[in-house]
């Protein structure tokens, strides 16, 4: 959305949305007192540039005002704003595109655009794009103590599991000149949310209750920390690989290899509720 400085105050310039947003930024009639406003960078109120440090951003055009300082290794186009991708890459300093994350209830994706080397993070493949996410990290603990009944001891407690946090990041890559592979990305991305992240997430929701001792409490932790994320995120490998089975050349060796993973660690992780629950 664009924002122009009101007129009418001479000691304040008063900034509100602009009602035809124009992603550019209009010059006053007269100069504002505050002068750091798209990116925080510095805009002179004369000529309606910001300033990055190494050039100058020119909004009614969408480029700088002179080349790139380290040539085409920022953009083949040497004039060109964030290779054109500003709602994915930022410029720090006027200098050298990177990217930018997003970051949602824990989930955090990077994505970048590739331009040389092998366009595939994992195969070197022929123009695809790549992904690589983390497993989900689950945080969880435990308060509360043994509570005594009549001053007799007992271990009857109280011992409440608590989800300290759960987060996720996802790295994503693609071709320019590849014009689905940043749809497949996003698509891998939706993937990873639904079923790592969430699945995780609600796993561990799930044992967060009161336990009537520490060691029943501890032994949930362990399982919803370390042992159920992996199940979920060997699904979410499992979706994205369908999701790229027309492009993937070695579809059938790679899908046995997950399959096979997630049958064991199903199996662990009923073992391990198995555990917990013979232990309460």
């Amino acid at each position: 959305m664009g924002f122009f400085i009101s007129e009418e105050s001479h000691s304040a310039a008063v900034r509100t949305p602009d009602p035809k947003p124009s992603c550019v930024i209009k010059k006053p009639a007269r100069g504002p007192i505050f002068k750091w406003v798209l990116s925080t960078k510095y805009t002179d109120s004369e000529t309606g540039m910001l300033y990055y440090g190494y050039r100058y951003y020119v909004p009614e055009t969408g480029r700088w005002l002179s080349r790139d300082p380290i040539g085409e290794v920022g953009c083949v186009g040497l004039y060109c704003f964030v290779r054109n991708e500003s709602i994915l890459l930022i410029d720090a300093l006027g200098e050298l595109p990177s990217k930018m994350p997003w970051y949602t209830d824990g989930f955090e994706v990077w994505g970048e655009e590739y331009t040389t080397g092998a366009p595939d993070w994992h195969k070197g493949g022929n123009m695809r794009g790549g992904t690589l996410a983390g497993l989900p990290n689950v945080s969880m603990n435990i308060e509360g103590g043994v509570r005594s009944a009549f001053g007799t001891g007992g271990k009857d407690g109280c011992y409440m599991l608590n989800v300290d946090s759960v987060s996720m990041r996802v790295d994503i890559w693609w071709s320019r000149y590849n014009t689905t592979a940043l749809a497949d990305e996003t698509a891998h991305v939706g993937d990873f949310h639904a079923i790592a992240f969430n699945g995780a997430k609600d796993y561990a929701e799930s044992k967060a209750v009161s336990y009537a001792t520490q060691e029943d409490a501890e032994c949930w932790q362990t399982v919803a920390e370390s042992v159920a994320p992996i199940v979920f995120h060997l699904k979410a490998q499992l979706e994205t690989l369908e999701r790229d089975r027309d492009h993937a050349p070695a579809y059938e060796a790679e899908k046995a290899l997950l399959q096979s993973a997630l049958e064991r660690q199903v199996a662990e992780l009923a073992r391990a509720e198995n555990d917990c629950r013979n232990h309460q």
